[in-house]
């Protein structure tokens, strides 16, 4: 009996502790599931944003970003550019896409050193080169930089007509080097007679200079090449309007000085029954003033008249 007692009381006292722990034992387990689930709503969250980060749709977020250029949207187009580029930090396609970005809205300095980036990806793309040097030319203090690179692609292939083209141009929007542009466009039409850009270059510059004959027979070369071109047809009908311009021009000019310089010479010849040295200074004179006139009827500066060709 007593020990079944003992027992009995054994019993009902760890009963009691437990019981009296149950607190405590409550509390640690709903802390314990509020940590986990803590930790499960995190993860759930990193998941959730590299989901996001996975589904950004490069393909669909440049082709925004060029049709927001083309539609000189710069700003905006610069910021898609940039959000790809985050994403995808060697991006090509958008890494030229700030360059283009930069270049539209005239920041040259800006967009030959973002040129200078997308280079370095692959220094022997000519064809990035040749857009390079495009876009650096416009950079004035780096100018130089962009043509001695022009000259050095010839150098190594001198029949890479499309850097020579590119080089012509360049050098022809400088008035000073106008002779060197005409040098490299007469190489590439003795290499290809029909090459349409080369034609057209040449004849604006041999109309920036005032030959309007020799830009009349460019461009009638060029249409023969491609009789459909309307730009051609355009610029030929402008250079005859000049030309008749210039015709005109030099009429008013010459005809009243000429006619005035005829009469004198008749009043002179009636008035003096003898000829003296003021005689003879007099119609020599008249002589050189008729030279002078003969010699503007060859060359009348055009610069007023002539058509827009660019």
């Amino acid at each position: 009996m007593c020990k079944s007692r003992e027992r009995k009381l054994s019993v009902k006292c760890l009963f009691l502790h437990v019981w009296s722990l149950a607190p405590q034992i409550i509390a640690r387990l709903c802390f314990t599931r509020l940590l986990i689930g803590a930790c499960c709503l995190v993860l759930l969250s990193v998941c959730f944003v590299e989901a996001q980060e996975d589904h950004f749709d490069v393909d669909s977020a440049l082709g925004e970003g060029y049709r927001l250029l083309n539609d000189a949207r710069y700003d905006r187009a610069e910021a898609v550019f940039e959000d790809v580029i985050a994403h995808d930090p060697k991006n090509r396609t958008a890494m030229e896409g700030l360059v283009w970005v930069s270049f539209a809205s005239a920041r040259y300095a800006e967009a030959g050193r973002l040129a200078d980036k997308v280079r370095t990806l692959d220094p022997q793309d000519i064809g990035w080169i040749r857009k390079w040097i495009e876009v650096v030319w416009h950079d004035t203090g780096r100018r130089g930089e962009a043509l001695a690179q022009a000259r050095s692609l010839l150098i190594n292939d001198e029949h890479d007509i499309e850097t020579r083209l590119l080089l012509a141009n360049l050098l022809s929007r400088e008035s000073q080097m106008w002779a060197e542009a005409i040098a490299e466009y007469d190489n590439v039409i003795e290499r290809t007679p029909q090459n349409i850009h080369a034609l057209m270059g040449r004849a604006r510059l041999a109309t920036l200079t005032g030959d309007l004959d020799k830009a009349y027979r460019f461009l009638r070369v060029a249409l023969a090449v491609d009789p459909t071109n309307t730009i051609i047809t355009e610029q030929m009908e402008s250079i005859k309007r000049a030309a008749n311009e210039l015709s005109h021009s030099r009429m008013q000019l010459f005809i009243p000085l000429a006619l005035t310089m005829v009469l004198l010479s008749i009043g002179v010849g009636y008035s003096t029954p003898e000829f003296s040295r003021k005689s003879y200074l007099l119609l020599f004179l008249q002589a050189v003033v008729l030279m002078s006139l003969a010699a503007l009827w060859v060359y009348v500066p055009p610069t007023a008249i002539l058509p827009n060709l660019n």
